[in-house]
């Protein structure tokens, strides 16, 4: 999640003086933030052949909730387009996907353990780091909560209506900064807390075995071919040889 640069020089920071500057040289530096303290969202898309796809799809939601996680959307089925057709477009079963939200610290075991579903064929995590993103939003959140707490001090001590006006108009505007903030806090703590996981289910294709039949009507037809292509020759060739006599 990014923090706009509107954002970073916001009114709360002109409006609070010294706020939001104290609560950022209070917090750590990026660099100084320990490796096993650093905030990292993972997710991860994982590529399964299966037997029975609704049945895997049910196995995978299960194996989330089982590590405390929970499914985030599934499809069972893709429609298939028919042109010039008024009827409802006919699903393909061998067609499926789901997406699951797990806990960080357990997604490298849960796909492991797709492998109970199906045969695992292709897996891949991608990180990100914003551990300076939060750093940045959790002062900004320390600096505006500080901010709404001297504007509402500051509203029992105005004399006249236009200062108390003017201060609740302040205050206002400091709250939705507020809450704006700690929304975009809320919601990135989420992401590192908990990882995402789209798996794509593929059904397993029966192995096919030759026909032995086939092969001999083959052998056959191309022999039957043969014989007619000689006869057309003989007979077209008899006519020629009885006019040069």
């Amino acid at each position: 999640m990014v923090v706009t640069e509107e954002s970073r020089t916001g009114s709360a920071d002109q409006g609070a003086p010294g706020a939001a500057t104290d609560s950022a040289e209070s917090a750590p530096a990026v660099g100084d933030v320990a490796v096993t303290d650093r905030e990292i969202i993972a997710t991860a898309n994982a590529t399964v052949e299966v037997k029975d796809i609704a049945d895997a799809a049910d196995t995978i939601g299960a194996l989330a909730e089982s590590r405390g996680g929970y499914v985030e959307s599934t499809e069972i089925g893709k429609s298939v387009a028919v042109d010039g057709a008024s009827e409802p477009a006919p699903s393909d079963p061998g067609y499926g996907w789901i997406s699951i939200r797990v806990p960080s610290a357990d997604l490298a075991a849960v796909i492991d353990e797709l492998a109970t579903s199906g045969e695992v064929l292709s897996s891949s995590i991608s990180k990100q780091d914003v551990t300076s993103t939060a750093i940045d939003l959790r002062a900004r959140v320390d600096a505006t909560r500080a901010s709404v707490q001297r504007l509402t001090e500051l509203m029992s001590q105005t004399g006249t209506v236009a200062e108390l006006i003017e201060a609740e108009v302040a205050l206002t505007d400091r709250q939705g900064q507020l809450e704006s903030y700690e929304q975009q806090l809320a919601s990135l703590e989420d992401q590192v807390a908990m990882s995402s996981l789209t798996v794509e289910l593929t059904r397993t294709t029966p192995p096919t075995t030759a026909d032995p039949a086939g092969f001999s009507d083959g052998l056959l037809a191309g022999w039957n071919g043969l014989v007619v292509s000689v006869l057309s020759l003989i007979h077209i060739s008899e006519p020629t040889r009885l006019l040069s006599i």
